[in-house]
């Protein structure tokens, strides 16, 4: 059953301090590298495509064994494919372009005659661009992180005052392996490219994250909490729309 899967560890480094080498898992037949790491808090086994690498990442809990890591990555071979083959090569924007904006589609309209003016949407179908193409792809990145910064901050805040709690600082970076992340000092980071997500999905990461600020956890009582901020229902759909939707958001530079 595990023809395919082959154990390898890199070799040992001095660094001074003792640590354990993360493990590896070959599937040779498919070019594909998996690091397996261990979390003593994973209550489960998490498998994440690393984009600076080309490979994978599998999380696996404490107490689970490596044989335990190798069956997990056989059952998901075919989604390790799907993303593997993708390649993720972001372009950049260009006229005549259609993509999503908060999962409603946008066709971009350049006019390089009027060099003044910002980009606007248009009967909610037209993204307006005004200025030299070739300032067309940097316009759109900054018009489009500027409005999720707003979108994004406007819904943590809002949430983070019905539990009577203060956010430090808003971060927005283009995080392309997590949605949203929650420090203990009170700072939200969230990615850009929930730009391209439904309204109902950018809710749910900032209740997530939000939840954060209370339970740094998610036990039961963190869903309960996350599920008081956005609505069961909307938080459900938003679980399987980022499972079945991830391709969206690989699309474009956001830089």
């Amino acid at each position: 059953m595990f023809g395919l899967l082959k154990k390898k560890k890199p070799p040992a480094q001095h660094t001074g301090s003792k640590k354990t080498n993360p493990e590896f898992i070959r599937i040779d037949d498919h070019d594909i590298n998996i690091r397996v790491t261990t979390h003593p808090r994973a209550r489960r086994f998490i498998l994440k495509q690393d984009l600076k690498s080309g490979g994978f990442v599998l999380t696996r809990p404490k107490r689970s064994s490596f044989r335990s890591a190798e069956k997990f990555a056989h059952d998901h071979i075919n989604w390790m494919l799907k993303h593997h083959q993708q390649k993720t090569l972001f372009k950049k924007f260009e006229d005549g372009d259609v993509f999503y904006f908060y999962d409603t589609p946008l066709k971009i309209v350049n006019d390089p005659t009027r060099l003044r003016g910002v980009p606007q949407v248009q009967d909610s179908a037209i993204l307006y661009v005004p200025g030299h193409t070739e300032n067309l792809h940097r316009k759109i990145c900054d018009f489009l992180k500027a409005d999720f910064r707003d979108k994004i901050s406007a819904m943590a805040h809002e949430k983070a005052a019905r539990i009577r709690k203060k956010i430090k600082r808003i971060r927005i970076a283009d995080q392309k392996t997590r949605w949203g992340s929650c420090s203990s000092n009170g700072t939200l980071s969230f990615s850009c490219r929930l730009v391209f997500a439904p309204d109902f999905v950018v809710d749910y990461i900032a209740a997530h994250e939000v939840a954060h600020m209370i339970h740094m956890d998610h036990s039961d009582d963190f869903w309960e909490l996350c599920d008081n901020l956005c609505d069961h229902d909307r938080m459900n759909a938003a679980k399987h729309w980022l499972k079945t939707r991830d391709d969206i958001f690989m699309t474009y530079a956001l830089n």
